[in-house]
């Protein structure tokens, strides 16, 4: 506590200092700018005058700037404590997901099918010595004391907790049941989670590229998938670091196998490098893609390897009889049990001993009107046929059950294309590199010019109503250009600075300051570019024109500048957020960062007088900073990330994201709308200022890259989802439609993200799709 507490002390003691280091250059600029300008002495003193005051105030912009979302308040908080506090709360939210998701699946009706497993192949696992070694003592638990070596779920975990070093490999062939795995030891875990505990978090590993450091991607999945926040407005990042290097995150990862199989190597190398010593880790992967990892010299490293064994074709049949609603269907399920008892090794008794099938069994002959003796057909005389069947009926049987047949409320899609809609949700919403389907994320399923475009044409016409047709019509084509190329993100000043920041290894130590960073920076330039082109403006016309009216023109085309260069310098937001309006800290963030505008006005004015002894250059410099001081501020107070312990669905985020872009897109249309009129009423032509007032009010509604509706998350969102339902790729009501999906099985759901029940099913669509 007292080093943190002399932390702050010491910045604290930075920031005195430098402002009194800034006044003392402004009070020197003063005097020097007093005297005589007539000898080139003079005029290089007040150059040195002029720079030192900048100078000076850069570096107190730095020392003021928020380290956090809002300042350093919560960080006088052990950071064990914060995190233990976090990880409770994240416990309750995956627990709540995670338990939906076992309700909505049915995984208990008519009853849970057995998880049966047993130890794998010793080659599979690291030496016993090592797995079974106590971190603490060196001790080597002995055999008998090693807990289960084949059982059911229950055993399982008994394994798993017994093991001093808590690294389990769960292998299986395609459809063992790795997935309903996952989902019930999640459950059980958490169950039985004391406080303080790790949080066990299921994650799919395709979208894991293992170029990154493992730890890094986990901190990236919190912060993306469960859009974590606390009562101490701390970023998601902060907060998913903190959970992540505090050991409190158990990673269950689901699917090594669904990783590029050139990469298999590459993958548990970086995983075994990425590990701390001491973190659990639970990992899925194909029996046989696992063994060939091995083969090549790679294990988990101090994990043991278990397998999960065949469903009994007797228990599938009776598990399907029992899930049968009765009458014909059963007799039905009679005649096949008959077939598969006759032939216990054919092609319909192999299929029927994977989780998968079963389940799809069920949902396509025991939740509707069709036949299951439809398996008995002589055209399927393979098991690889007789999957294909069942994956390529499961969305038509799925779609053909109304409300009235289900004891959930399901939405009617008959006049619909439901099964081309997942489609190209499976080939365009999702991929195998990124199974999770984020609705925010839509707009990389169309071309970037579909999204781009609005904003940019609304931009280019503010900047043609100011500066005239030509330059509109060039900042148009060049925005145009840039977003048609798919990279314009890259493109953009913050980008290419945090690029630059990690080739060079600056803040090496702190990724999320080296963001926050590089968009300061970015987006200062930004405003610095549209002050100067406001003052260049001005100069043109100032002889010609009123002090005040000449002012008023010149902050209208840095205000369009400011609009425009916002494209190539700060990058768009990338998740959803929400909006708390009565949050001390907001409004302590809003002032500090409003403090910071008005400081940068107060030094960029006096050096403007120092150097050009100019009114007019000081005025526009003070209200373009204090107009943009204004937005930028409110960006800060309104900029709140979803709180994953009030907003873990989809829905819910993407009814939060859109009150909060509305809310700002008013609120930054209002303000400079009303700089504009008081700019022009006390230029004494308020008539011309309600004009300009409305066009510049609608271009910072619609296109301002921080605040504007149609390049916020959820108008990036809705631009897309117009168009897809335009060109019959996806329904208009989406949301309902996802909904709908995940209550039915063919989705599952991850926090606040959607993705496909199973990796085969999606490949399916994506194959059925393009053939």
């Amino acid at each position: 506590m007292r080093g943190t507490m002399g932390a702050g002390g010491r910045q604290s003691r930075r920031t005195w200092i430098l402002a009194a280091l800034w006044i003392v250059a402004i009070v020197f600029a003063v005097v020097v700018g007093a005297q005589d300008d007539s000898g080139g002495s003079s005029l290089i003193s007040k150059v040195v005058a002029g720079v030192s005051a900048l100078a000076t105030l850069v570096s107190l912009a730095s020392d003021l700037r928020p380290r956090g979302t809002d300042g350093d308040d919560d960080r006088a908080a052990p950071g064990d404590q914060l995190a233990a506090d976090d990880a409770g709360q994240l416990a309750d939210a995956v627990l709540r997901s995670w338990s939906a998701e076992e309700e909505v699946r049915r995984l208990h009706s008519p009853w849970l099918l057995p998880v049966a497993w047993q130890l794998a192949d010793s080659n599979l696992s690291s030496v016993p010595e090592v797995v079974f070694r106590s971190p603490a003592t060196g001790e080597v638990l002995p055999p008998g004391q090693r807990g289960p070596e084949a059982g059911e779920l229950g055993d399982l975990v008994e394994l798993f907790t017994t093991m001093p070093r808590h690294r389990l490999v769960v292998l299986g062939p395609p459809g063992s049941g790795k997935s309903v795995f996952v989902i019930e030891v999640t459950l059980a875990l958490l169950r039985r989670r004391k406080p303080g505990e790790a949080v066990p978090l299921p994650l799919q590993l395709a979208s894991w590229d293992p170029e990154i450091d493992l730890n890094e991607w986990l901190i990236r999945q919190l912060t993306e998938n469960y859009l974590l926040t606390s009562s101490k407005r701390r970023s998601p990042q902060d907060i998913a670091r903190e959970l992540v290097e505090n050991g409190k995150v158990l990673a269950i990862l689901d699917g090594l196998d669904e990783v590029p199989q050139e990469l298999w190597s590459a993958a548990v190398k970086r995983l075994n490098r990425s590990l701390r010593a001491g973190q659990p880790l639970i990992l899925t992967c194909r029996t046989d893609d696992y063994r060939t990892t091995v083969r090549a010299g790679n294990v988990v490293s101090e994990s043991l390897a278990v397998e999960l064994r065949p469903t009994g074709a007797e228990t599938a049949l009776r598990y399907l009889t029992e899930a049968a609603p009765g009458g014909d269907s059963s007799a039905a399920w009679a005649q096949v049990s008959a077939r598969v008892r006759t032939d216990p090794d054919g092609p319909l008794a192999a299929t029927l001993r994977s989780p998968l099938m079963i389940s799809m069994a069920r949902e396509i002959y025991c939740d509707g009107p069709r036949d299951p003796r439809d398996l008995l057909d002589e055209r399927f005389d393979t098991r690889e046929t007789i999957e294909r069947h069942l994956l390529g009926e499961l969305i038509p049987a799925t779609y053909q059950r109304g409300g009235q047949q289900s004891r959930q409320r399901l939405a009617d899609w008959s006049h619909g294309r439901p099964e081309h809609w997942l489609r190209y949700l499976a080939a365009r919403g999702s991929s195998p590199a990124n199974p999770s389907i984020s609705w925010w994320q839509f707009d990389r399923a169309v071309a970037p010019l579909v999204v781009g475009a609005l904003p940019a044409i609304v931009a280019a016409a503010l900047v043609g109503y100011l500066l005239g047709p030509l330059p509109g019509l060039a900042f148009a084509l060049l925005a145009l250009i840039v977003g048609a190329s798919g990279r314009s993100r890259a493109w953009t000043l913050e980008t290419v600075l945090a690029g630059w920041f990690d080739r060079t290894g600056a803040f090496d130590s702190d990724p999320v300051r080296r963001e926050r960073t590089a968009r300061w920076i970015a987006l200062t330039a930004g405003r610095l570019i549209a002050a100067a082109a406001g003052v260049g403006y001005g100069y043109t016309i100032y002889q010609d024109r009123p002090l005040y009216r000449a002012a008023a023109d010149a902050v209208m085309v840095g205000m369009a500048v400011g609009l425009a260069d916002g494209f190539f310098t700060i990058s768009l937001r990338t998740t959803p957020t929400e909006m708390r309006i009565a949050s001390y800290r907001g409004l302590t963030a809003f002032l500090r960062r409003f403090l910071i505008y008005l400081a940068m006005g107060a030094a960029a004015s006096v050096t403007a007088w120092v150097l050009f002894r100019s009114p007019y250059v000081q005025l526009v410099i003070a209200v373009v900073f204090f107009t943009f001081g204004l937005v930028d501020s409110i960006n800060v107070w309104l900029d709140v990330p979803t709180d994953v312990t009030r907003a873990l669905s989809p829905r819910s985020t993407r009814r939060d994201e859109r009150f909060a872009a509305i809310a700002r897109s008013v609120t930054v249309a209002s303000t400079v709308s009303g700089v504009t009129l008081a700019l022009y009423w006390i230029a004494g032509a308020p008539r011309d200022g309600i004009g300009r007032a409305v066009v510049v009010g609608i271009g910072y509604g619609l296109a301002d890259r921080l605040m504007g509706l149609a390049t916020s998350v959820w108008g990036r969102y809705l631009i897309m989802k117009t168009w897809a339902a335009v060109s019959g790729d996806l329904p208009v009501r989406l949301m309902l439609f996802l909904d709908d999906a995940h209550r039915r099985g063919v989705l599952r759901r991850a926090g606040a993200v959607y993705q496909f029940r199973h990796a085969r099913l999606q490949q399916h669509l994506v194959q059925s799709g393009s053939g």
